[in-house]
This record gives C-alpha cells, sequence and structure tokens, in this order.
C-alpha cells in the first residue's frame, strides 16, 4: 500500500472542484509535505555524518566526566593487557578539558607547579656550583636566575603542589646536563609563573585543587642563556604496584616563541626497557594538552621534556596520575 503522506502525483492527479475550476491548494499541501519529508531525511543525514566524525576523533577527545580514558583508549589498554611486553605505553592526547582538570585527571596523585615568585624563575633540585673564580653567570646563568636563587628548594616536593594516594608515587626534578671545555655543568628545573591578571580567565590555565581559582605556572628548562640548543629536563618517577593511568598538560601561555616540543617518557626499571616518545605540534601547544600514557608498576619512569631548536624553552605545567586497574 503507497504511503500517503509522501505518494507523488502527477499534474493530471490535480484535484478538480465542482465549478470545473483547478485549484492549487491541495498541490501546495503535498509540495509541502514532501518538503517536511526531506528536511527530516536530511537532518537525519548531518546527525550521521557528525556521529561519525567523532568516532575518528577519539584520541583527541576528553573522556566523560569523572572517567579517564575514552572509549578507544581503553580498548586499546585491554589489547596492551593481552601482549604486553613493557612498562610504558602512549594511549593519546586530549585537546579539550584543557584547565577543567578536577574529576577527570589527577584522582591518584597530582603534582603543580607553584613559584613562590612570579615572573622570577626559581631554581629548584640539584646544580653545579661553581669553582675557583667561577661565577654562576660563568656557567651561563642570567641574572634573574640568579636572583630567583634565593628560593632554592634541592628535594621534592620543591614549591610544588603534591598529593598522592598511598602507596604513594615518587617524583624528582633533574635539569640539563651540559657539557663544554669546563667539564660537566648541572642546572637545575626553573618554576616560573606568569604575573599576567587575564590567567585567571584564560580556560588552558589550571584550575588549583583549593578552589582558589586558577594559577598559569610551569617548570621550565632554563633555556633563557640560550644554549644548549636541545635544553631539556627531567621527572623521575617511581611508580607502586598496579596500572596507572600519567596524564601530562603543557600549554604555550604566550602562544609564541615555543613551535614543537618532544615529550619522552621511558621506562627505566631493571625488568623491562620501553621507551614512547611523543611530538606536541604547535597549534597544540597553543591551546593546552594533555598526553596520556599507560604506566605499568611497579616501575621507575623517566619523563624528558625536550625544547625545539626554535623554542624559547622547555615547558610542562601539571602532572597527573590515575589508577585504572589494581
Amino acid at each position: 500500500m503507497s504511503n500517503p503522506e509522501i505518494e507523488m502525483h502527477t499534474e493530471s492527479d490535480e484535484y478538480k472542484p465542482t465549478n470545473g475550476k483547478s485549484s492549487s491548494k491541495p498541490k501546495m499541501k503535498r509540495r509541502f509535505q514532501v518538503f517536511i519529508v526531506l528536511f527530516v531525511i536530511i537532518c537525519l543525514g548531518i546527525q550521521f555524518f557528525n556521529v561519525s566524525l567523532e568516532d575518528t576523533q577519539t584520541k583527541v577527545t576528553p573522556p566523560p566526566r569523572g572517567e579517564t580514558l575514552t572509549s578507544e583508549e581503553s580498548k586499546y589498554l585491554n589489547s596492551i593487557l593481552l601482549n604486553r611486553t613493557g612498562s610504558v605505553y602512549y594511549l593519546g592526547k586530549d585537546l579539550v578539558t584543557k584547565g577543567n582538570w578536577n574529576g577527570t585527571y589527577g584522582s591518584y596523585a597530582y603534582v603543580l607547579p607553584d613559584a613562590p615568585r612570579k615572573a622570577v624563575p626559581v631554581p629548584v633540585g640539584n646544580y653545579s656550583m661553581p669553582t675557583g673564580s667561577l661565577t654562576l653567570r660563568d656557567y651561563g646563568w642570567v641574572d634573574y636566575q640568579v636572583q630567583g636563587l634565593t628560593y632554592n628548594r634541592p628535594d621534592p616536593p620543591y614549591w610544588d603542589v603534591f598529593k598522592s594516594e598511598q602507596p604513594a608515587i615518587a617524583y624528582r626534578l633533574v635539569g640539563t646536563l651540559y657539557r663544554n671545555d669546563m667539564g660537566s655543568i648541572q642546572y637545575p628545573v626553573f618554576e616560573w609563573a606568569w604575573g599576567d591578571t587575564s590567567a585567571r580567565k584564560d580556560a588552558r590555565v589550571l584550575d588549583w585543587p583549593d578552589g582558589s581559582g586558577k594559577k598559569a605556572t610551569c617548570w621550565e628548562d632554563g633555556s633563557d642563556r640560550g644554549f644548549p640548543r636541545n635544553g631539556y629536563f627531567n621527572i623521575e618517577m617511581e611508580f607502586p604496584s598496579g596500572t596507572y593511568l600519567l596524564s601530562l598538560y603543557a600549554y604555550d601561555y604566550e602562544r609564541k616563541g615555543r613551535s614543537v616540543q618532544e615529550i619522552v617518557v621511558k621506562d627505566n626499571s631493571n625488568s623491562s626497557l620501553t621507551t614512547s616518545t611523543t611530538t606536541i605540534g604547535d597549534k597544540e601547544f597553543d591551546e593546552g594538552i594533555y598526553l596520556k600514557f599507560a604506566i605499568f608498576g611497579p616501575s621507575n619512569v623517566l619523563i624528558q621534556v625536550r625544547r625545539s631548536s626554535d623554542s624559547v624553552n622547555a615547558i610542562l605545567s601539571g602532572i597527573f596520575v590515575d589508577r585504572i586497574l589494581s
């Protein structure tokens, strides 16, 4: 049986009233019905296209609120569990969560840099002291890095905001080791806080865990000295037994001066040796990005944040850990 709502008619089928004069009202009504049907079909097609498009972007969408992994990342993690040979695996990116991390990441542990002064690089960790008549400036330190030395803290948690469930995650910051004609020079890592008040309204800036608002801060390698061109800093982490999600957050606050940045996550445990190297693209860096890794503990993990040769420095703004399997 034909459907009277969408049945098509020819002009000869046009209704003729008893007075012999043709009327266009039924014809207009049928055209309107056809228009409605076509409109519904188009809307359904657009919806299907959007769903398909979303399926191709699972690597850059955030997990559901309160969950740490997207469905695709969970599937990939399950496949790793069946054929695992190492302790470090790259899972994907999150370009959407930005500064609003609380409730998505960091349920087991988090580390946030919290420099005690704004716009002054504060050195943390150990560093080489000059010998003889040499000074820190001979070692390449610039004046405002020397100024920040008053606030140096050699041991964790430095000035950082650090919280961990038990058994606790442990971490340590280690700066660039530079070799020249004077020998090997160990630089510290520097903590930095931007002084711009507009950071409080910037979606990329991390929310502070005490609910006080946002703080634009980072760790950086101190490349203001201009060398080495391949500057970096390391974060050494110890994970207890279990399976964890490690999420590293970075953003280029000024949206200039930094291009791509490479982050290497390496298993330093004696039992196995695996490395995952990931590059942050220019636009990703500008707008804020989480890089997500599966960590199988117990393991010792080295995170190396590498500066590109055409960038001001290497930076990172947050470390987040979630336990995903016992």
